[in-house]
């Protein structure tokens, strides 16, 4: 008849149904892995402005990170751009003034930045090679003396470094 019962599930493995049930499984897994791949590197970083009770936000592709003007380049050859000179070119913004906590995508979250040190971090977009950042899509790093604070692990106190960067509050 047309309309017959599938076969018991314990049959299915040994019969017709096991190639295209596969195919099925493998490429619908495939399709989601490369669907969050692509997510993880293109995802945009979110500006919260917070002032006189209000909140701005505003989206900053990668794209656009790396087309801002006076970008930065590290010891060891990745390139990113301060966060003073993001605030400054998305908003018209001076980090003087204002705090500033970072937020990861693993829902680690800075303490809070004073505003003399905020502007001093790099928000890494790109790898020496020439390809996505490793911790990335974009990472955050501190120099030497500057929003120093408790490592993520408890372990020691350092100046930030966070990956997976996806967030920044401004206060002010």
């Amino acid at each position: 008849s047309p309309l017959s019962p599938p076969p018991p599930a314990s049959s299915l493995m040994a019969s017709s149904y096991a190639e295209p049930l596969a195919t099925v499984l493998l490429g619908a897994s495939a399709a989601w892995l490369i669907y969050r791949a692509r997510r993880r590197v293109n995802r945009p970083l979110e500006l919260h402005l917070h002032k006189d009770g209000c909140v701005r936000r505003h989206t900053v592709s990668i794209t656009a990170l790396k087309q801002m003007p006076h970008p930065v380049v590290l010891d060891d050859e990745s390139k990113g751009v301060k966060v003073s000179e993001l605030l400054h070119s998305v908003v018209g913004l001076e980090a003087e003034g204002t705090t500033g906590i970072f937020y990861a995508s693993d829902g680690v979250k800075s303490l809070p930045i004073p505003a003399n040190e905020l502007g001093e971090g790099v928000l890494i977009h790109t790898s020496r090679t020439g390809g996505p950042v490793r911790g990335g899509p974009i990472r955050l790093r501190y120099p030497p003396g500057k929003a120093v604070q408790p490592s993520p692990c408890g372990k020691e106190t350092v100046p930030l470094s966070l990956k997976g960067v996806v967030k920044l509050c401004v206060s002010g």
